[in-house]
């Protein structure tokens, strides 16, 4: 058997209450299937109101049956539930420190990285300036070429020296628009750095009871939740924000938590 596969703890089909609950089942069984006709008309009526009856009777004792089944069927499975939720309060409080300390660690790297990106965000913004002071500095430099060219047409070096001012003013404001839109991109952030990133929940609390619609009088946490779980894709889907006001009544916040992928 793989890990992967639950092992059962036991063979209920072997247990003591189990086989008095298929020998009930068998029974009960024998009276219904006369009223069965294999292949038939499930809508097809009775043919008469006495067989009817007598069906309807079969029915409740069916009920019965299942019913008790049930319970029988919980009452062996719930040593194990027990067993089962003691087992995962147990290691929940085992790894209690160590989920702390990840929360804890990943939301100081993560506070590390935004450090980082900020500062090459300046930095990039820092590029885009000089590009800019050197776009300017090119541009009168070309201007100035430009004039003198203009002045003496025969002098050639006047006229390359125009051309090279020119091609070099058109260049540095290549870069600079090159910057603006993005496509020279600051570097990367990599190594351990680059697999920590957050992630935003959203939480809640009624602060009006008055205001909050029908649908969440009883005061269903789960359709609230289900309210804001919908409203937080359909935010994602169209590229928008999220309405924090989406509820009448409910108080609705982010919170960013560092996660490490």
């Amino acid at each position: 058997m793989s890990p992967d596969q639950a092992e059962p703890l036991l063979d209920v089909r072997q247990h003591e209450t189990f086989l008095d609950d298929a020998r009930d089942v068998e029974a009960v069984l024998i009276g219904a299937r006369r009223f069965a006709r294999d292949g038939g008309d499930p809508t097809e009526p009775f043919a008469s109101e006495q067989e009817g009856r007598e069906a309807a009777d079969q029915i409740k004792g069916l009920k019965i049956v299942r019913e008790a089944a049930e319970e029988h069927r919980k009452a062996i499975a719930r040593p194990y539930r027990a067993t089962n939720e003691a087992i995962k309060a147990e290691y929940d409080e085992l790894l209690a420190q160590p989920n702390a300390a990840i929360d804890v660690l990943t939301s100081r790297a993560l506070a590390t990285t935004q450090q980082i990106e900020a500062r090459r965000r300046d930095e990039e913004e820092r590029r885009r300036e000089d590009l800019r002071k050197r776009e300017e500095a090119a541009a009168r430099k070309a201007v100035e070429a430009a004039e003198r060219a203009d002045a003496d047409p025969t002098d050639s070096v006047a006229v390359k020296e125009a051309v090279d001012a020119r091609n070099n003013w058109e260049k540095v404001g290549s870069q600079l628009e090159a910057r603006k839109r993005g496509e020279i991109r600051p570097q990367a952030v990599h190594g351990e750095f680059a697999s920590l990133g957050s992630t935003i929940t959203y939480k809640w609390d009624v602060h009006d009871l008055d205001a909050l619609p029908d649908e969440h009088k009883t005061f269903n946490k789960k359709t609230i939740d289900a309210a804001v779980k919908g409203e937080r894709a359909m935010a994602k889907a169209q590229g928008r924000e999220f309405n924090l006001q989406l509820i009448p009544g409910v108080r609705i916040w982010p919170v960013e938590r560092g996660v490490s992928r």
